[in-house]
């Protein structure tokens, strides 16, 4: 459970690494600056990932320069699920090529792979110092920094690059987004959502919208995510809390439908005690929201983020 929940959180802050993660390991980046060596032979990946990654990594040992070795070892590793020993193979292989910069941007890429974020950073920012022009380095350092919940300067890498695919768009969006540019990132999340219209563009685009006064655009785009594919959780607790907001139009301050949400979401793996309990005092019900805050407070399974909010509302309701 806490697993799960922690993946529902990780959509609403950063984004969707799993979608990352397969564009990223099945499209290659433009090759880092450095001196290719010549292949003896064409790298051809197995059909079984440890044999496939195990081969990859013998190959790099003598030609480090090869996209399709790269992108065999680090797909072995993930379908695997042993991502977090991916750094420690390009460490070696950078002790044979310490030179080499295709590696080392590849190194950095494992770093992310594995979740090690600030490492990822440093070593995207070395290459960077030494090629600013590297735009794949760049692209990765933004999202690391996106991932790592440093999303204005997500925004600006993002920004600069010289060219931005589909991808990279998104991924601006939602940093504009996070960043508090709302009109900024509107028009980016519009057009990924028209051309992909999945759960988590539509929650971002969500707030934007809400973000630039645009409240009943908001609400009807979180119904239809609502009734759509994917975790309809996520959609429940933010229109949960768009029913809660004071500051907006007036028609769309509805307890009744906010505490329905919310409990649907909560229900639902959702772990959104902070809103339930909103929910539940906003419907003159302060028995039960200081219950669920309570509750929410002390459960580990809730992200940090949750606990705190219902923490500081345990602190504002004291009796």
């Amino acid at each position: 459970m806490r697993a799960r929940r922690r993946f529902l959180w990780v959509l609403a802050v950063a984004g969707l690494l799993g979608l990352l993660l397969g564009q990223m390991l099945r499209e290659p980046p433009p090759a880092a600056p450095g001196t290719a060596r010549a292949a003896d032979s064409a790298f051809v990946p197995r059909d079984d990932p440890w044999a496939s990654a195990e081969a990859a990594r013998v190959y790099l040992q003598r030609h480090p320069e090869e996209p399709a070795a790269h992108k065999a070892l680090q797909l072995g590793y993930q379908q695997m699920q042993r991502l977090s020993e991916l750094p420690a193979v390009y460490a070696q292989l950078l002790e044979a090529w310490p030179g080499d910069e295709r590696l080392r941007y590849e190194f950095g890429k494992a770093l992310f792979l594995a979740d090690q974020h600030s490492a990822a950073i440093s070593a995207f920012e070395a290459i960077l110092v030494r090629h600013p022009e590297h735009q794949a380095a760049r692209k990765l350092l933004g999202l690391t920094l996106l991932e790592s919940g440093q999303p204005a300067r997500a925004c600006e890498l993002l920004t600069s690059l010289v060219e931005r695919d589909a991808q990279t768009e998104r991924y601006l969006g939602i940093a504009c987004v996070q960043s508090g540019q709302h009109a900024r990132g509107l028009p980016l999340l519009e057009r990924t959502f028209e051309e992909r219209p999945d759960l988590e563009s539509g929650l971002f685009l969500a707030r934007a919208l809400l973000g630039t006064d645009q409240s009943g655009r908001a609400e009807a785009l979180l119904r239809a995510l609502v009734g759509g594919p994917g975790e309809p959780q996520l959609a429940m607790r933010e229109l949960a809390a768009l029913y809660l907001r004071t500051e907006g139009p007036a028609e769309l301050y509805r307890p009744a439908d906010a505490l329905y949400f919310a409990e649907q979401a909560n229900a639902r793996g959702a772990g959104c005690y902070d809103i339930l309990a909103l929910a539940y005092r906003a419907h003159d019900d302060p028995e039960m929201a200081y219950a669920v805050a309570e509750l929410g407070a002390s459960d580990a399974a809730a992200t940090q983020e949750v606990r705190s909010r219902c923490a500081a509302l345990l602190q504002t309701w004291q009796p």
